[in-house]
């Protein structure tokens, strides 16, 4: 702001912080409800006045599956509780009058009282099928607005591909389900399946497919809103292990695929990314 307050979050599982410009150490802005679920909160963007601010809370009442619950609107004036702007939006920002926010994919725009700090009106979309990051439930989105209202924004563009066999000549001899936006593809120990990340072009998060080379059918491995990539088979084929976006930051999953039984990987605590590598023999 223009008193040299920056707000930022410095990790996946933080509420909101404030340091400022000129360095030294940062406290806490806004503070976790673990009775609603939070466990991150993202995005703050000041409001003209310097003073108060906008940030998306990400959790789940449930304990399982992240995703925004909403955008709250906070200050830097101690003793004012958050209220809540927007149920389920993420990444909101103020412009000539309008709050801007994301709703899924999509992006909206809703009247802002800055007398009352209040919604007025209807909010309308502005643009479909934005870009946004899978991690965190998918809380960034690629758009931006100036103070006079100029937008920019990217939409998505899903990267068509298909499974193909070749021999070791390089001929193409067969080809494995329809095309889609894949990644991570990994052949099961006995060759007989294909586990990958498949995007969801309506979330814009990716989900665990697996493949059924003899009978070409595909079945869906999970189904969580968060982010779900990665897979890396047990040498018996019978669990995958993958990194999910679920718990507000990138933890390691695994799951049976003969009981559909999920549980996470202990870590010891540890506040890091996690991706798998490979399984060792031995299980």
């Amino acid at each position: 702001n223009d008193q040299d307050a920056i707000l930022f979050t410095p990790a996946g599982n933080s509420p909101v912080q404030q340091v400022t410009a000129s360095g030294g150490p940062a406290s806490n802005t806004t503070a976790l409800d673990t009775a609603r679920g939070d466990v991150q909160h993202a995005n703050p963007s000041f409001l003209p006045d310097g003073r108060d601010f906008i940030y998306t809370a990400v959790g789940s009442r449930a304990g399982g599956a992240t995703a925004p619950t909403g955008v709250y609107l906070a200050s830097l004036d101690r003793g004012r509780p958050a209220k809540l702007l927007l149920e389920g939006a993420s990444q909101a920002v103020y412009a000539s009058g309008y709050l801007l926010f994301l709703q899924g994919a999509t992006l909206m725009a809703q009247p802002f009282d800055l007398e009352r700090l209040e919604l007025r009106g209807t909010a309308r979309p502005l643009a479909e099928g934005i870009q946004t990051a899978g991690t965190g439930g998918g809380v960034a989105g690629a758009y931006s607005v100036s103070e006079t209202g100029v937008l920019a924004f990217q939409t998505a563009s899903l990267v068509r591909s298909e499974f193909a066999w070749f021999d070791r000549t390089g001929r193409q001899i067969a080809t494995l389900g329809e095309q889609a936006d894949r990644v991570d593809v990994v052949l099961s120990p006995d060759g007989s399946r294909v586990a990958a990340s498949m995007v969801d072009p309506q979330m814009g998060t990716r989900d665990i497919w697996i493949f059924d080379v003899r009978r070409a059918l595909s079945e869906r491995f999970t189904s969580d809103p968060s982010d779900d990539f990665a897979p890396v088979w047990s040498p018996r084929g019978d669990h995958l292990i993958f990194s999910s976006a679920r718990s507000g930051r990138i933890d390691l999953y695994q799951k049976s695929e003969a009981t559909g039984v999920e549980q996470r990987i202990d870590d010891g605590g540890l506040n890091l990314g996690k991706f798998a590598a490979s399984w060792s023999p031995d299980e």
